[in-house]
């Protein structure tokens, strides 16, 4: 019987466990796998990665049925297609104004005109060989790009838009990246005049992408500076000449999205689809300019300043010369009464001179090395208004370190860069000397790889790294992300009124107790106080009082590595989060410290019982449904919330209010909202009459929240339990009392029936505990556990009128002095 009882009491306990817990593990999950799948992660054929290496100039395409001439390859500064952007300019400025001109006229509207999608390898095939020929009547092409750089690190391009006029055509780089190097035939033959708006950009990324080199280009933002246009934006230039408003918001728009919306989609085929019949506009204008004495003609002038564009070359930014143009820029923004003319004159590094301008650049230096790692935008990484309230605010700890990074945050950043590093931030912020740590170091190995699989073409050799190098560097970032800021055992002693040791714990509670006039201070090293009243003496009773009155060293107590430490959950959280509360109040006794390797092989062991536990009583450890107990008593399987007629976010008002003011409602009003409740738990509703168990009520406080909700609910969950959990002595801030204990080893066991468990059936809770322990201490065999630690801990202790479970027992909360 007592067997049956132990085992029922543990399912159902799993049972809530799994349940709660089900959906957040299946959404870290794919948090997991999501967090990496970037478009540019799926390119072969990538021509510049994240690192120092230089971008090499290679033609790979083929002009016009001939192959280019190995001479033109040229690893260094000259333009492989420099003689042909001269001669296409000179043709261009010796050609017959009129003839643009009079072959473009006001393309139709979009409704009405051609369009064509391209997004596969065969529409590109189609595409090449039907432009030859609509170009070869009007051998005008219209160009614009849409890139995106905010989740990449150089950026790519995502969209590419070309018009003859006739026709249009966007083509989705993305899904063809890997085969564009192809149009370089057509971008590069000087017999076809490209035109493009703003082109300086566009040209390096093309460069960049696929390789392709634009020959005898009209950039009309150019003819707008030689026609002294005081408006030469796009928008504005289609307002003008073709009485069409466009949302020039949508180009900072996301432009990886897949399937684009309607309204992007047309945004981007107007930019194209009327630029032809706007350049032509413009030469007119040109034309009919008043040349200046002694200069070209403004026609001329607008050829060749775009000619001059043209012979632009993509070069890559060391991190050194990015991290320093970084700091120039955010600096600008500052005035600096500290730094002279001369200064400024001289370039003097912003590493020299003032603090601020050594804080900027060490986190500009940081900030870099992470973006190449992560391959991420770096005002994603940290705005640099951020960068720079940190570096002017200059917080004193991890917190306040997050705590000022949350300003200026973008909304939709992806992750928290400065908070998962932000111990590292804050030690840069008081000694910028200090090197990158594992995060930012070797780039060249760590970033995502980018190999180029194009043929002939010749890729920057990365940096060979070892295998044990790969792994130290990955521990190395563990370290540095999981590891205790500080000491966690501060070993503060606390005394009893007669004087005797009772434990040591942190600082924080000596505090609590002296704040509350509780206690005394008698000692400042190491810091001791002194109790006023007779504590509940539960512990020294069962026992279990060694435990607690030894000091604890800061060290893994399974290898004594005391260079870092984490903290390690012996029983998991996740099962003893459901034990009754007498049970939990011993937590600091399976709370451990664990370098990272030990901890990995801890967490392994545990997963591995946890398996065995779930198969033993038949719960998944990803459970699709719950058992619940029907009116009938029979057990039925039913979908957690599946069809149910109550809206989650009723369920979740409901389980607040009952939580936060079920003791002032009647019980009318408790029992509706306790139906809805356990309606959408799957449970019995008959069960309204009685108080809702504790997790019943979480299931209704998640219900209807979405992942990144349930996280942080979850968080702030863990954050309780460790709060309670560190340091924790037999007499802590929450369990104080003005009542001397009685004698009886029993007193406290009539509570315990009351709350429908006794002390058989709480035996099965105890051997779970047991267990892991028992696996703990066989998977790592540690050398260096506390005194008094036992597998077999079993420690319980009285609430006494000051502790936060006193209410939960029945009992009026007592009110301080």
């Amino acid at each position: 019987m007592v067997k049956e009882q132990s085992d029922l009491l543990l399912s159902m306990v799993l049972t809530a466990v799994f349940a709660a817990t089900g959906t957040t593990f299946l959404w870290h999950q794919r948090r997991k796998t999501s967090r990496h799948r970037k478009p540019q992660h799926a390119f072969r054929n990538v021509l510049a990665d994240n690192t120092d290496n230089p971008f090499v100039h290679i033609v790979i395409a083929k002009e016009r049925g001939q192959q280019m001439p190995e001479s033109r390859c040229h690893p260094g500064s000259y333009h492989p297609f420099s003689a042909e952007i001269d001669a296409a300019a000179e043709a261009a400025i010796a050609q017959s104004g009129p003839r643009l001109l009079a072959e473009c006229t006001k393309p139709l509207p979009l409704q009405e005109s051609t369009f064509k999608f391209v997004s596969s390898a065969q529409e590109l095939h189609d595409m090449l060989e039907s432009l030859p020929e609509q170009l070869d009547t009007a051998p005008y092409l219209a160009m614009d790009i849409e890139h995106h750089h905010k989740h990449s690190y150089l950026g790519f391009i995502c969209l590419l838009q070309l018009s003859t006029g006739s026709h249009d055509y966007v083509i989705d780089t993305i899904a063809l990246h890997d085969e564009l190097s192809e149009l370089n035939g057509i971008l590069s033959d000087p017999t076809i005049l490209k035109v493009m708006h703003g082109a300086d950009n566009d040209v390096l990324w093309l460069q960049r992408d696929f390789k392709a080199y634009l020959v005898n280009l009209l950039d009309t933002e150019k003819c707008c500076q030689v026609l002294k246009k005081s408006q030469r934006s796009l928008a504005h230039l289609l307002h003008s000449y073709c009485d069409v408003d466009t949302n020039k918001a949508l180009q900072l728009a996301d432009w990886r999205i897949r399937p684009l919306p309607e309204e992007m989609m047309t945004y981007a085929r107007v930019d194209a689809h009327y630029l032809l019949y706007i350049a032509s506009c413009l030469q007119q204008e040109l034309l009919e300019a008043k040349q200046q004495a002694g200069k070209s003609s403004p026609l001329s002038m607008a050829l060749q300043r775009s000619a001059n564009v043209s012979r632009h070359l993509y070069e890559k930014s060391t991190s050194q010369a990015a991290a320093l143009a970084a700091t120039h820029h955010i600096l600008r923004k500052v005035s600096h009464p500290h730094q002279t003319q001369e200064d400024q004159h001289q370039g003097k590094s912003c590493t020299q001179g003032s603090s601020l301008e050594s804080i900027v650049h060490a986190l500009c230096r940081w900030r870099d090395q992470t973006a190449r790692c992560e391959d991420e935008g770096i005002q994603s990484i940290l705005p640099d208004a951020t960068l720079l309230l940190l570096a002017e605010e200059r917080p004193i700890d991890a917190a306040s370190t997050c705590k000022t990074s949350s300003f200026g945050r973008p909304e939709d950043s992806s992750w928290s860069f400065t908070k998962r590093h932000a111990q590292q931030v804050c030690n840069m912020l008081h000694d910028p000397s200090l090197p990158e740590s594992a995060v930012t170091m070797g780039v060249g190995a760590s970033h995502r790889a980018r190999k180029s699989a194009a043929a002939g073409s010749i890729v920057p050799q990365k940096e060979q790294v070892s295998q044990e190098d790969k792994v130290a560097s990955r521990r190395q970032m563990r370290v540095a992300k999981f590891s205790a800021r500080g000491p966690v055992y501060q070993n503060c002693k606390m005394l009893s009124a007669d004087g005797s040791l009772l434990c040591h714990c942190d600082l924080r509670k000596l505090q609590w107790y002296q704040a509350r006039g509780l206690a005394d201070k008698v000692a400042d090293d190491p810091p001791t106080i002194k109790l006023k009243f007779e504590h509940k003496a539960t512990d020294q009773l069962k026992g279990s009082d060694d435990f607690y009155t030894h000091s604890k060293e800061n060290r893994c107590v399974a290898c004594g590595d005391d260079s870092h430490f984490l903290r390690y959950r012996v029983v998991p959280a996740c099962y003893r989060r459901h034990f009754p509360l007498h049970m939990k109040s011993h937590r600091s006794h399976d709370i451990l410290l664990l370098c990272v390797d030990c901890h990995e092989l801890a967490h392994s062991s545990a997963e591995l019982v946890k398996r065995q536990v779930a198969d033993e009583y038949g719960i998944p450890l990803v459970p699709g449904y719950a058992k619940a107990p029907q009116a009938s008593g029979s057990e039925a399987q039913q979908p957690v919330g599946s069809s149910n007629p109550v809206h989650p976010y009723n369920v979740r008002r409901s389980a607040l209010a009952l939580e936060k003011y079920g003791k002032q409602m009647p019980e009318a009003r408790k029992q509706h909202l306790r139906k809805m409740v356990l309606q959408h738990a799957g449970k019995d509703v008959s069960l309204a009459v009685h108080e809702l168990d504790a997790d019943t009520l979480e299931t209704g406080l998640i219900a209807g929240l979405g992942a990144r909700s349930r996280r942080r609910y979850f968080r702030r969950m863990e954050a309780r339990s460790d709060a309670e959990a560190e340091d924790s002595g037999p007499t802590e801030a929450s369990d104080v009392s003005f009542e001397h204990v009685s004698d009886d080893p029993n007193k406290g066991q009539a509570e315990l029936e009351a709350d429908g468990h006794d002390s058989e059936s709480l035996e099965g809770l105890s051997q779970l505990a047991t267990r892991f322990r028992q696996a703990f201490v066989e998977a790592l065999h540690p050398a260096f556990l506390p005194p008094a630690w036992e597998i077999d801990h079993s420690a319980q202790r009285e609430f006494g009128s000051f502790s936060k479970y006193w209410a939960s027992e029945g009992n009026e909360p007592a009110e301080e002095d």
